[in-house]
């Protein structure tokens, strides 16, 4: 597809998704639809977009299935990076976050847009240099020999697990609350969405509609924030009005003797903070369905390229979710706050019937107080319009965003799982002579299974969408950080150090997370969320000792290793087969 296509694709996208909205949000206000059937239109409607684009870009080979041809414009597969990268966390969780934790929720933005810079600087072009399919057949290619590819599908698939539950999750409460299903069925109905669009056309389908989602994400976050900055502030510039906004929340806190939403360190230590932004920044770089992306672009000048467009693309919404907390926390304060129990806003019973708002008389008055109202992280922005009193329109629109980010998401890890159990171990260590048509059946195979699997653990809820995608930054940090960083950058690192330190490195955090978040013990203070403090340190000291204490790698590897750190020469390392 040329760019000039691409540029009217993307603009009918965005121009449709907007003419789309005005013309529900005119037809509401007319009584000609009613809100359960815009939620319809829109939920069956991008669904019906991204099976339609998946088809129509469908793999024909298995370089297009893994890597899309190679032959992706930066610019476009930035905004698909994007797309597979903010997940339900970011579209849906994110602010939701932010407005629980105020202050010390921006460490969620700070570690995953620092993440990327780090990528960019020290990963992404050497990694592409490498011309592999997967992350496991760089390893392979560094490390020798098929355990360390085993040991590094082991901790993709361990990853993305954790990765892809909250994902389901969040789907599903977008399909309960716009299908009216129990929370049960909409993650069944998620489980449906997703393995249509993976299907449809691998790698090559995944990043043509990653654009359509990232498009539409970007749009139903930005829309309904105008909006509302617009209703509280007279503004629509929302990421102006955000200091107005801080300025009221501030003002109402201080008058009501409340804690400080702005005041640093008082829902995290300094420590947690800290440790967050540290975690999800080198997760950022072990990230294999992130990694996966620079292998898609049609050069290591590219790869480089495509970093840059990710991360603004990224910063749009990034730069968003602070307001949106800050906006729909004021709106509580001002209109909700105070008022009789008994004239609740209908919103306020519909989510509750999902557990997602809970509602006490902590002063036996009648009137609602602050501290007697309960609102779920994840239902802020899918509920920012309901709160704000807009059209329904709005609400289905911003749904579709959310659904949007999640299913993209979902795409880039079943498509890394895929990989990992189909080229890696099918291919590169059962059956090296396999047929395309073969590798491609256990690749569609695998995503069925590991889809279900998910989705059964998604129905327990374990934790809230960001913590678990959180849980998934630092088993990412701990297993593949330590072992891709000193891959490129210390020729002596060998086979032994890396899978060794890999394994203590997996093992530690995957322990911490279970003991701390299931069995509440905690070392010095740590969250679950910063398992990695524990996991990336323990990596690092295995495979350096380890590696010393072992037969330094072959001649070759170590030139190997010389020559990756050239990234603007023009000749790519391996066949990619």
């Amino acid at each position: 597809m040329k760019d000039s296509q691409w540029t009217k694709f993307a603009l009918g996208v965005i121009g449709s998704v907007l003419l789309l909205t005005a013309i529900f949000s005119f037809m509401e206000g007319q009584g000609a639809l009613q809100p359960r059937t815009i939620g319809l239109i829109f939920f069956f409607g991008t669904v019906l977009l991204y099976a339609v684009v998946g088809v129509l870009s469908s793999a024909r080979k298995v370089a297009d299935y893994y890597v899309a041809g190679r032959d992706i414009p930066a610019l476009y597969n930035g905004m698909a990076g994007a797309a597979n990268w903010m997940s339900a966390a970011s579209v849906i969780g994110m602010a939701g976050t932010i407005y629980m934790l105020g202050y010390d929720g921006l460490a969620y933005i700070m570690g995953w847009t620092g993440g990327y810079v780090l990528l960019a600087l020290l990963i992404a072009p050497y990694v592409r240099k490498m011309r592999a399919y997967t992350v496991p057949d760089f390893m392979a290619a560094r490390y020798g020999g098929n355990v360390a590819r085993g040991v590094s599908v082991f901790s993709a698939v361990a990853m993305n697990i954790v990765y892809l539950i909250p994902q389901f999750m969040g789907v599903g409460m977008i399909a309960s609350r716009f299908l009216g299903l129990p929370f049960e069925w909409g993650v069944f109905v998620a489980l449906a969405v997703i393995l249509l669009t993976t299907f449809s056309g691998g790698m090559r389908g995944v990043t043509w509609v990653s654009v359509a989602q990232y498009l539409i994400a970007l749009t139903a976050y930005v829309v309904p924030l105008v909006l509302l900055s617009i209703r509280l502030t007279g503004s629509p510039i929302p990421w102006l009005s955000y200091g107005q906004a801080l300025s009221e929340i501030t003002a109402f806190e201080a008058a009501n003797n409340m804690t400080s939403y702005i005041q640093p360190f008082t829902n995290m230590s300094m420590l947690n903070t800290l440790g967050l932004i540290f975690c999800l920044m080198v997760g950022t770089v072990g990230l294999p369905h992130v990694l996966t992306r620079f292998y898609t672009v049609k050069s290591v000048r590219e790869s480089r390229i495509s970093v840059g467009w990710c991360l603004l693309f990224i910063v749009l919404i990034y730069a968003s979710a602070p307001a949106m907390a800050a906006l729909v926390r004021n709106d509580i304060y001002q209109n909700l706050v105070g008022t009789p129990i008994a004239d609740m806003p209908a919103w306020v019973e519909s989510w509750g019937e999902q557990d997602m708002v809970t509602v006490t008389d902590v002063n036996n008055d009648g009137i609602l107080a602050y501290e007697g109202l309960e609102l779920h992280p994840d239902m802020i922005v899918t509920g920012a319009p309901e709160i704000a009193n807009m059209p329904y329109t709005v609400s289905g629109l911003i749904g579709a965003g959310g659904m949007a980010a999640a299913v993209s998401t979902s795409l880039g890890l079943l498509m890394v799982l895929a990989a990992g159990v189909a080229h890696d171990i099918y291919k590169k260590m059962i059956n090296p002579d396999a047929s395309e048509g073969a590798v491609l059946f256990w690749s569609r195979a695998v995503l069925v299974v590991v889809a279900a699997l998910c989705a059964l653990a998604a129905l327990s809820r374990p934790a809230l969408i960001v913590a678990m995608v959180a849980w998934a930054f630092s088993i990412a940090a701990a297993s593949f950080f330590p072992a891709i960083f000193l891959g490129i950058w210390w020729r002596r690192a060998n086979a032994t150090g890396a899978v060794a330190g890999m394994i203590v490195g997996l093992t530690v955090t995957i322990t911490y997370i279970i003991i701390s978040h299931f069995y509440g013990i905690q070392i010095f203070g740590i969250l679950p969320v910063n398992a990695g403090l524990f996991g990336v340190p323990a990596n690092f000291l295995v495979t350096y000792f380890v590696s010393m204490a072992t037969e330094a790698p072959p001649e070759d590897i170590q030139d190997l290793v010389t020559e990756l750190r050239y990234p603007r020469a023009t000749r790519e390392i391996g066949e990619g087969n």
